[in-house]
């Protein structure tokens, strides 16, 4: 005859069961959610042997129709995702590019590659596969202008480009400071010095002003900007965050590395493989 807690062990011996598989489902939903939700990106890399022209990396573009520019200390290299090709100077033939040392690579808004050099400003023509340049002293930043002009940072000059004309005036920022590269974002174009700091150009009224919560002194190498965020990669001084609001900088942080000679060189965002960080070129992508 079955006891009284005979009748109440029975149904706790099928609940049991039953409550284990409930919590690992809910473990597993659990686990897969998070899994997606924090993916780690990997990081591959491309070298020369992969046919990079050169290792040393100073700029990074993607054009319009998803090709990867680089710029390099020895030659002009475009990725497709499979294959690279290179361009190099050569100085029997003058529509070659200016100069095998490229500092700054830029796709203007109907898809043209410019590229900055020491040997001033070129422009890639793909239906000849040449090049057109101009001669105006070593050429660190291009920006977009309005009206189809554009920003030159040359000689640490910066000046104003009309493509159509050929003609250059000057972008108004004097008193001794070396322009060393450029970024366009929005109604701002950021403009990065050798010693001087950063300064901001409002391209509607045309004011420019310094930066004072950048206070590094260092040279600027590259400029990115990410929503209200701007980027800074400096030379000896690490890698700089800007939180901005509008048109003014709110606040400043510093990821300063142990060793003060470390170099940060271009930052760029790829529609196609996420994040690239030159120098040691590396492109992200998530699994």
């Amino acid at each position: 005859m079955a006891t009284h807690s005979d009748h109440i062990d029975t149904p706790q011996r099928g609940f049991i069961p039953v409550l284990r598989s409930v919590l690992s489902c809910v473990a597993l939903v659990l686990t897969i959610g998070l899994t997606t939700a924090f993916r780690m990106p990997y990081f591959s890399h491309l070298s020369v042997e992969d046919g990079l022209s050169q290792s040393t990396v100073f700029s990074i573009c993607q054009d319009s129709t998803g090709f990867m520019w680089f710029g390099t200390m020895d030659g002009l290299s475009r990725y497709d995702g499979y294959d690279f090709l290179v361009w190099r100077h050569s100085p029997s033939d003058s529509t070659s590019i200016s100069s095998d040392i490229v500092r700054h690579v830029f796709s203007d808004s109907d898809g043209r590659i410019w590229l900055g050099t020491p040997g001033g400003l070129s422009l890639y023509d793909a239906a000849s596969d040449s090049f057109r340049n101009w001669a105006v002293g070593e050429v660190g930043g291009i920006a977009a202008a309005d009206g189809g002009d554009l920003y030159i940072a040359a000689d640490g000059k910066l000046l104003i480009f009309n493509p159509e004309t050929g003609t250059w005036r000057s972008g108004g920022l004097g008193g001794g400071v070396f322009t060393t590269t450029l970024c366009r974002d929005g109604n701002s174009l950021w403009i990065a010095t050798d010693e001087a700091g950063l300064f901001r150009l409002d391209t509607v009224d045309g004011e420019i002003r310094k930066v004072p919560e950048f206070t590094s002194v260092k040279p600027i190498n590259s400029i990115f900007p990410y929503g209200e965020t701007l980027w800074i990669a400096t030379e000896g001084d690490g890698l700089w965050r800007l939180e901005l609001n509008g048109k003014y900088c709110e606040a400043a942080d510093r990821f300063s590395p142990r060793r003060a000679s470390f170099q940060f060189r271009p930052l760029a965002r790829s529609r196609r493989f996420g994040a690239s960080l030159g120098g040691d070129l590396r492109r992200t992508q998530h699994s």
